[in-house]
């Protein structure tokens, strides 16, 4: 089946025509390439962000003994699976083992994930869970 000509495929005057199977067979080396090149940009970017996640660890393990570091458990808002600091991801509900100056930005940003997840859903104020709704009525006075 031959396809209608496109003004990318249009071919110049005095041009030799290609038959329809090399026509084919050019499209789909041209897929095969694209392709290649696709895997290709995304082995880069996966292999740049292994080594910035493997650096950072390094350098980690290297500034601190391993009996300076403290315990932390990721506990995040719903909203939130992870947190991501220089390309290290710290998963919810995981315990790891960080430098002593890097917890208070951690458990800032843990914060920070409860207290958006607090401004964008009905509860307001998740500290008072065990408080009564007041149902204020309303009475004509006589």
């Amino acid at each position: 089946m031959a396809r209608k000509p496109t003004p990318e495929t249009q071919l110049i005057p005095g041009a030799v025509e290609l038959d329809p199977t090399k026509q084919l067979q050019l499209e789909e080396e041209a897929k095969q390439e694209l392709i290649a090149e696709q895997e290709r940009l995304a082995a880069e970017q996966f292999k740049a962000a292994a080594k910035r996640r493997l650096k950072a660890e390094m350098q980690a393990a290297n500034g601190v003994a391993p009996d300076e570091l403290v315990p932390l458990l990721i506990d995040l808002a719903p909203h939130a699976d992870r947190i991501r600091i220089d390309g290290v991801e710290y998963h919810h509900g995981h315990t790891y083992n960080f430098a002593p100056e890097a917890v208070p930005t951690i458990k800032e940003i843990m914060f920070r994930t409860w207290a958006h997840e607090d401004e964008i859903s009905d509860r307001r104020n998740r500290t008072n869970a065990y408080k009564r709704p007041q149902a204020p009525v309303l009475r004509p006075t006589a």
